[in-house]
């Protein structure tokens, strides 16, 4: 965090000087990347170095002028049977082992932050009738707020269970997402979701807009409501998976605002988060180009009726100096201010400028009520130009069925890549595109088709790069057509099948696949980082004629693949030996599975691509008798069929020298003829033995002795002869001399002494005459 003495000053001021806002004034919701210093305004910090409040807008105002790392929330929105099928959840069916009883994702949580649950569905039961959903809390509406939060109401296990709780799904969107992650059967309800065993928490985020017709989400209430689903998972104990089926046009597109640093650092806890990669490839959101320093670039787009507020994003390199104006329908021209506002025939543009990295992003906020329908533009006057390349999304709050878009111009390019949504460019999370699964189903006695070819992209998946160049999506899953359950509070549809059922298309619904299949890999595999189950899941994607083959960086359209639900295998582990006598513990990564009591085949689900460490440990011993198993440790990878893990004993050998002194101990396995020399060898004994005494006072004349119960047996050494040692010094005088007198013969024998000869004494020579 960087010291800013001017910022400090003016927080200081404020604290002091501080007023309660006056009744009228306008509170606004703010998100700040350092500690907030009013306690009368309630600051929560979410994770580490990010907060969220509300304040009175003039302090907001003041905060920005400041240039404090202060934001407005950005506008968030939903991203709108045979898919299980599909992705190959049928593979998992009959698979079981001591690990799991079922592959059904039981024991991980899954948090769905949406537009609430009809918890009241028979897909949220357990096979006992019991809620399958643990908490629930509604940010809409008040009465009983959670401890660590000031707003919204908080239902108990007991309204839950009881159907009394107040929280309901108006739109049938987040109900959708929660049964296609974790969907059950329960009753006549038979549709299953990806991750049925997998237990819940919702939160009801956002609120109506447009008579109810749309929804929008704060980044505020969705930070808050992360929050809280990881303090709840951390209270049990158990692995999260949070399905974001939402997004945002607004932003860098490089995982550097608020509410993607904090799924950054929620990864780095173990949260697994997975994001819908956005519906905005085919909407005309995006563009891009080139700055020409002193000349001018004009960026059109329409405004539908029924709108209030657009907002821009143009993000280019943080040093490129610009100049920006806002043109009305009728020709108006408003400035526009950096971080701050400008108003002018009821029009209100504000600004912030925003540095990440190598690049800033200028968010352009342009607000009436309502605005004026038709084309407006921006038109950016380069001063200096230091990289010339320049990006621009745009995203409002119409109630129009037509959709804000770019016009086209000779001066940039409207392209369907870098439309990943926010938070989807996070760089800790698995971001999910949409193929087609689905294009006909039958509803209301007739037979309903929507545009698309089956197995093939969706047309509005969003593609990548992230502006920083990484790969978006990371994978795809199916995204329509996708029949679930559906809220008894959601408006009805002519071409839903049923009353309890719903009918969706959009990446929206692929995310929750792929959040059900995390959910999954986590039951097999609890200890997986998030990197590592992402890894997995790339490794372990389909690829057809519509993806290609697949390239390691990936693709910006595919990812790494279709997503495969088929993750798991079976490993047999078959014991034989003295199973019964060892009673050994069968483990998985460390964490124990079963205790193994007689002879046979015991099968264990391991995760695709990944590496299990199986471990076999008996702890049954005494002090003469323990038992192994052999082998201790099997590390799997792939498939490899049977692998047999075999129990024996082993017995301590206690070993005596002659005068009855412990020489040492050995434990030996049962069966084996074990050599007494080898064991004389380990005490590091220098004589030979011959044979030894057993328990019973036998003299056995031979050095093998049957493992076949604890022993203690004293050894018996060869006798040693007194008279070897003066015998081999004897033997060594007369070589020694033999050598000599040769040594002599051959000096004598040459007949006279050369120059270059060693010279004899003579003394020695007469010495070696006698």
């Amino acid at each position: 965090m960087v010291f800013r003495p001017a910022a400090a000053a003016l927080l200081l001021a404020m604290l002091l000087l501080y007023v309660p806002a006056e009744p009228k004034e306008k509170w606004v919701e703010i998100i700040s990347e350092q500690p907030l210093y009013f306690p009368s305004y309630s600051p929560v910090e979410v994770v580490d170095g990010v907060f969220t409040a509300k304040v009175p807008e003039s302090v907001y105002r003041r905060l920005r002028e400041a240039g404090e790392p202060v934001h407005r929330p950005r506008m968030f929105y939903p991203l709108l049977d045979v898919s299980t099928v599909e992705i190959g959840l049928d593979h998992l069916a009959n698979l079981s082992g001591v690990n799991a009883e079922a592959v059904d994702g039981r024991g991980v949580l899954i948090a769905v932050i949406d537009t609430g649950v009809d918890y009241t569905h028979p897909a949220f039961k357990s096979s006992d009738g019991r809620p399958r959903i643990l908490y629930i809390w509604d940010q809409t509406i008040g009465g009983r707020p959670p401890v660590e939060f000031g707003y919204g109401y908080e239902c108990t296990s007991q309204e839950i269970a009881s159907d009394t709780c107040p929280q309901k799904d108006t739109v049938g969107h987040g109900t959708l997402v929660a049964s296609v992650a974790a969907g059950g059967a329960y009753g006549e309800w038979t549709l299953k979701g990806v991750a049925p065993g997998a237990e819940l928490i919702v939160v009801k985020s956002g609120g109506p807009a447009c008579d109810g017709r749309r929804w929008f989400f704060s980044e505020k209430g969705l930070l808050d409501g992360i929050s809280y689903a990881v303090q709840k998972a951390s209270s049990l104990g158990r692995r999260l998976v949070v399905a974001l089926s939402l997004g945002t046009d607004i932003g860098p597109h490089d995982g550097s605002t608020p509410l993607e640093k904090a799924l950054d650092r929620w990864a780095e806890q173990g949260i697994v988060f997975v994001v819908a990669a956005g519906n905005s490839a085919n909407d005309s959101r995006h563009a891009e180009g080139t700055l020409k320093k002193g000349t001018p670039l004009t960026l059109r787009w329409t405004v539908p009726t029924e709108t209030k507020t657009i907002s821009i994003s143009f993000v280019t390199f943080h040093s490129n100096q610009l100049e920006m104006t806002v043109v009305t329908p009728t020709g108006g021209v408003i400035g526009v201010k950096v971080n701050g506002s400008n108003e002018a025939e009821g029009v209100l543009v504000e600004s912030t400028s925003t540095r990440s990295g190598r690049i800033r992003e200028i968010l352009v906020d342009v607000s009436s009520n309502p605005l004026r329908p038709g084309i407006w533009s921006l038109t950016v006057a380069p001063t200096e130009v230091i990289e010339d390349r320049w990006h621009a999304w745009i995203q409002s709050d119409t109630c129009d069925y037509e959709s804000e878009t770019f016009i086209s111009s000779p001066d940039y390019e409207i392209t369907p890549t870098s439309t990943v949504t926010i938070p989807g460019t996070a760089k800790n999370v698995l971001t999910v595109g949409a193929y087609t699964s689905k294009t006909t189903w039958t509803a209301s006695g007739r037979t309903w088709t929507v545009y698309g070819e089956i197995g093939n992209i969706e047309f509005y998946s969003g593609r990548g790069p992230t502006i920083d160049g990484r790969t978006k999506p990371n994978i795809v899953a199916p995204g329509g057509i996708i029949i679930a359950a559906g809220s008894k509070d959601m408006p009805s549809q002519s071409f839903s099948p049923g009353p309890r059922y719903a009918v969706s298309r959009g990446t929206s619904m692929a995310a929750p696949h792929a959040a059900g299949v995390a959910a999954l890999m986590l039951q097999l595999a609890p200890d997986l980082a998030p990197d590592e189950l992402f890894l997995a899941i790339k490794r372990n994607a389909r690829t057809d004629f519509f993806t290609g083959e697949r390239v390691s960086e990936g693709s910006n359209i595919w990812g790494w693949g279709k997503i495969n639900a088929a993750i798991a295998y079976v490993f047999e582990a078959e014991f034989s030996g003295k199973v019964a006598e060892a009673q050994p513990t069968l483990y998985l990564n460390g964490t124990p599975l079963a205790n193994i009591t007689s002879a046979g085949v015991s099968k264990i689900v391991l995760l695709k691509n990944t590496i299990a460490n199986i471990t076999v440990v008996s702890s049954v011993s005494d002090q003469f008798t323990k038992y192994v198993v052999e082998p201790s440790t099997a590390m799997v990878s792939t498939p490899t069929g049977r692998n047999e893990f075999k129990a024996v004993a082993q017995h301590k050998i206690t070993v005596l020298h002659p005068n009855g002194s412990i020489l040492g101990t050995s434990w030996q396995k049962e069966g084996e003829i074990l050599d007494v020399n080898r064991l004389a060898s380990l005490f590091s004994l220098r004589e030979r033995v011959i044979g030894y005494v057993d328990e019973n006072g036998i003299t056995q004349r031979t050095v093998f002795v049957e493992v076949d119960r604890p022993r203690t047996i004293t050894l018996l050494f060869e006798r040693r002869n007194i008279l070897i040692p003066f015998l081999g010094l004897l033997a060594a005088l007369i070589l020694a001399g033999v050598l000599a007198w040769l040594l002599l013969f051959l000096y004598r024998s040459s007949g006279k002494k050369r120059h270059d000869e060693a010279f004899v004494d003579d003394a020695f020579a007469v010495f070696i005459d006698r």
